[in-house]
């Protein structure tokens, strides 16, 4: 369980990102973060992911400060992708999936009990053929795939993705999404931030809207994602109804007129 007790953070004294957020979270669910620019998405997910340290309140992880474990013990529990990476060295991708591996090395060596299927993890997300290449050199949607097969190779109990499908094509994407239900299912928690509220509303257990630093809303996708809070956040109205057969919310440009959208 991750559990968050009045965060705060401020890049100086006049800008505050975070405002007294709290919660808890629990294993086996995907957590959609969703808000406008600005909002405080990327900073709650490096917050709560102990990459920035400089916050006030408390983060616990298994009832124990975030801050407490050492580096590679967090390491375990914690795998973070950020949303734009760059490496200043002429890494190859197998060098690059071998650092996932570093919470279990001791002395270069690979802790025995260490058993990802790594194999597994390079083809299914189509990176065999990538392995001798430079990273630095692939496409963005290339190497967003890598870096989300550095964080599972990782094995880590909680996975942190910052807009992990912003350079996918929409094939890679839903590959994707089923992959994070794969990971709910053997009881990973993940918190995802994404733009893209039918992803938010079809693959999430909770979605947390932010707006100015803050929980806007929070709950299951039926109870946030509503048309109203959708204006209230994003100024903008779209065209909204239910999947079918569901209560789960969908949208999309409202780029024709439409009577009653509700």
């Amino acid at each position: 369980m991750l559990k968050i007790k009045n965060l705060n953070f401020s890049y100086n004294k006049s800008m505050h990102v975070l405002k007294n957020i709290s919660g808890e979270f629990y294993q086996g669910n995907i957590i959609a973060l969703v808000g406008e620019n600005g909002s405080g998405k990327s900073t709650f997910l490096k917050t709560t992911a102990a990459i920035i340290e400089n916050y006030t309140g408390d983060i616990f992880l298994k009832s124990k400060n975030i801050l407490e474990y050492k580096k590679k013990e967090r390491a375990k529990l914690i795998s973070y992708v950020p949303q734009i990476f760059h490496i200043p060295f002429p890494y190859k991708v197998k060098d690059l999936l071998d650092m996932g591996k570093y919470p279990y090395a001791n002395l270069f060596r690979v802790n025995t009990e260490y058993d990802v299927k790594v194999d597994e993890i390079v083809n299914d997300f189509e990176i065999t053929d990538k392995l001798e290449l430079e990273f630095n050199k692939l496409s963005g949607g290339e190497q967003q795939r890598i870096l989300l097969a550095r964080a599972l190779i990782q094995n880590a109990e909680i996975i942190f993705l910052d807009e992990p499908g912003s350079f996918l094509d929409i094939r890679h994407t839903l590959s994707l999404m089923d992959y994070l239900l794969k990971l709910k299912a053997e009881n990973k928690l993940i918190f995802m931030v994404t733009h893209d509220i039918n992803l938010a509303s079809l693959y999430s257990d909770m979605v947390i809207l932010l707006k100015n630093g803050g929980f806007y809303k929070t709950g299951t996708p039926e109870e946030v994602l509503t048309f109203q809070n959708i204006k209230a956040v994003f100024g903008a109205e779209l065209y909204y109804t239910l999947y079918p057969g569901t209560k789960k919310p969908v949208v999309a440009p409202l780029r024709f007129k439409i009577e009653n959208n509700k």
